[in-house]
């Protein structure tokens, strides 16, 4: 069984230095890094906006590997550009600008194909968008969401609003402890499943990540062992493509269990896309690739 993905979240370009290199303007955006894993898995369908300077070639590509970009609406304007720096462990991305240009002017409206996919994905981007979306959404039967500290600290009222409507929230350590106000994320998860979503996942980076389940389930998935991380722009979007990408294809993406199987196999994508920058660890890899290095973190689990 394969459900199709509906994604919506930004399609942009990314200026970025880390102490292996320097890229500038290359071409990134959450729902970008998400569904270049996610159509591994899947057929999906993205919204997003763009500006006229955003290269027709990439919507292309995304086309040729299963990827809608009807909805993509493309502006006279620029498309929004990130510019960030990584130093030491790379653990927190230091922005050095944001220019959001045609992404102030995004307003999602779905065609019919996107209103009948059954999952839907929101990608980070502004509450008030993803809420426009979750109506837009007619078809879904599962509402993912993702997030970031820009919004938990400037629009959070949205966002509450947002996580009333969402099954499964994602999001990183930090921006969980600057959501709840609480440094124990224990106590944090509990405090976010208050708020609306009944499942919430933590990403945590080279510490993994883990999955609470209202009801007290709890799992906690290593991350992939990388010698040599290059750039981590986009992990945590690749993680959730590698994520939603299984429930998609899950017999039963309610279960436990099933939920256990696709942090795994968000662990195992997002372990490729840091080995190069933006999208060059991701391009070129297969189902095959990412299954061999879901097998591997399956026998890192296991107890003989």
């Amino acid at each position: 069984m394969k459900r199709k993905i509906l994604a919506a979240g930004t399609l942009a370009f990314d200026t970025l230095e880390t102490p292996h290199g320097k890229k500038e303007k290359i071409i990134g955006g959450s729902v970008n890094h998400f569904a270049i894993t996610a159509s591994l898995f899947t057929e999906l369908e993205i919204s997003a906006i763009i500006g006229a300077d955003f290269p027709k070639e990439h919507l292309t590509f995304l086309n040729k590997r299963g990827i809608g970009t009807g909805n993509v609406e493309i502006s006279k304007g620029e498309t929004f550009h990130w510019h960030a720096r990584y130093q030491g462990a790379m653990n927190e991305a230091e922005t050095l600008a944001s220019h959001l240009n045609v992404l102030v002017d995004y307003n999602p409206v779905m065609n019919a194909a996107a209103k009948k996919c059954e999952i839907l994905f929101l990608a980070n981007f502004d509450p008030v968008k993803q809420l426009q979306t979750i109506k837009e959404a007619e078809g879904a039967k599962i509402v993912i969401c993702d997030t970031m500290n820009f919004w938990i600290d400037r629009n959070v009222e949205e966002l509450k609003k947002v996580l009333k409507q969402v099954d499964i929230f994602v999001l990183s350590e930090h921006e969980a402890r600057n959501l709840a106000k609480e440094n124990n994320i224990i106590v944090a998860l509990h405090k976010i499943v208050a708020m609306g979503p009944k499942t919430v996942v933590i990403k945590r980076g080279e510490y993994g990540s883990l999955i609470y389940r209202d009801g007290e389930k709890i799992f906690c998935a290593p991350a992939y062992p990388i010698k040599k991380v290059v750039d981590p722009t986009g992990a945590g979007d690749t993680f959730a493509g590698g994520f939603v990408g299984y429930l998609a294809t899950s017999p039963d993406y309610n279960k436990f269990s099933e939920l256990k199987k696709a942090m795994l196999y968000g662990s195992a994508a997002s372990s490729f896309i840091v080995e190069g920058f933006g999208c060059d660890g991701t391009i070129n890899i297969g189902m095959k690739d990412i299954q061999g290095r879901y097998e591997e973190l399956v026998s890192m689990m296991r107890i003989d």
